[in-house]
């Protein structure tokens, strides 16, 4: 599961589909450089999944049951339980 995290109320959608990209294997193969660190890693951020609920905020015209794609930069307020739990 994750949140859309555009309005005050996170709009939680139960994950489809995720996909990997190039960015994914280079980080899982340290490409970038020495990541020993930063594990365990879970890769895949290119999401699609259905909308499980909806809040009185939820913008632009979500609807319960909605399909959506979450791609690698999608918006996050950095302030939110879910955003300060990492999740």
């Amino acid at each position: 599961m994750v949140s859309l995290c555009r309005s005050a109320v996170p709009t939680p959608v139960k994950i489809m589909y995720a996909g990997i990209c190039h960015s994914d294997i280079s980080t899982l193969s340290e490409g970038w450089g020495d990541m020993s660190q930063m594990f365990p890693q879970v890769v895949g951020h290119e999401i699609v999944g259905e909308v499980v609920r909806v809040g009185s905020n939820t913008e632009n015209g979500i609807k319960m049951g909605d399909l959506v794609g979450i791609g690698a930069q999608s918006d996050s307020c950095l302030e939110c339980e879910n955003c300060k739990d990492r999740e």
